[in-house]
């Protein structure tokens, strides 16, 4: 038997116009990421992208909780509440016979959760 990881994430992203350079800026502040897309909906893409492959590595390198300490997350059991306005990076590991899994939330348009 493998230990399955589900890692789902929920953060805000902020995505604008720039209409000087003809494209949509993607950031995701509480992890410190910013991406683009020509569209909306790819620079929404380019930002989940980011912060799935962001969360995956670090907890690939063993780093996911320094560096959400860093970003100023807090560990506790369960998802967080109100207080953290809706953004969460959640990781839960169960004995199993398959290999890794990942699942994600996604519900993303602008200023809204990721």
């Amino acid at each position: 038997m493998e230990n399955v990881v589900t890692i789902e994430i929920q953060l805000v992203a902020e995505i604008e116009q720039d209409q000087a350079i003809g494209v949509w800026i993607a950031r995701v502040p509480a992890l410190g990421l910013v991406s683009q897309g020509r569209t909306f909906e790819r620079a929404k893409a380019a930002a989940h992208d980011a912060a799935e492959l962001y969360v995956k590595h670090c907890y690939q390198r063993k780093i996911l909780d320094d560096r959400l300490n860093e970003r100023g997350f807090v560990e506790q059991d369960g998802k967080p509440d109100g207080d953290h306005q809706g953004q969460y990076v959640a990781v839960t590991s169960q004995r199993v016979p398959f290999a890794v899994k990942l699942s994600r939330s996604q519900k993303a348009t602008a200023c809204q959760p990721l």
